[in-house]
């Protein structure tokens, strides 16, 4: 796994080897980056569900200001931090070792383009979905990954569904804030 493009191009990150954890495929990750590729810059970010914090890192690597990455699993927030000091931005984040809903119903802090990741088929999704309403700038991109045999959640008030891609095993969702 490495980071597609940006400053930090090339660079090799490793991901938790826990069978709870899958990290989001090259194709995915190219998917949803070519998406939004001249709307990263200065960007705040935030990666629920994290992992390796792949995405994060990404964004960063293509000129996002900072990111915040939340992973509860010990393994997963040791490799996001060994995979920001390799690509050099351990100074533009901040990682919590915490469950994703519980950092949302205190969050106070609002971000440009959030990534959601969380264990495939647990119900999870719409929860989180549903507790990042007071957390968006204006137009802000949300991104869910999901199992491609899951059901979507459905889409909150508060945010318009733009596009769903399929990749291999997974769906990717794409939002914007209304």
């Amino acid at each position: 796994m490495r980071i597609i493009s940006g400053e930090s191009g090339g660079i090799k990150l490793t991901y938790p080897e826990d069978e709870n954890i899958r990290p989001t495929s090259s194709r995915a990750k190219e998917g949803i980056f070519s998406s939004i590729q001249f709307e990263i810059e200065g960007k705040t970010v935030l990666d629920l569900y994290a992992g390796s914090g792949a995405l994060g890192i990404e964004a960063l690597s293509r000129g996002a200001k900072n990111a915040v990455f939340i992973d509860k699993n010990d393994r997963a927030v040791k490799v996001i931090e060994e995979n920001l000091k390799r690509a050099n931005y351990y100074e533009k984040a901040l990682v919590i070792k915490e469950d994703a809903l519980s950092y949302l119903k205190k969050l106070y802090k609002t971000f440009d383009l959030v990534f959601i990741d969380p264990p495939y088929s647990k119900g999870i999704l719409q929860k989180t979905l549903n507790l990042l309403e007071q957390n968006l700038n204006d137009n802000a991109y949300i991104f869910c990954e999901l199992d491609k045999i899951d059901n979507e959640p459905e889409t909150p008030e508060f945010l318009e569904k733009i596009k769903t891609y399929k990749y291999g095993k997974a769906k990717i969702i794409k939002y914007k804030k209304r």
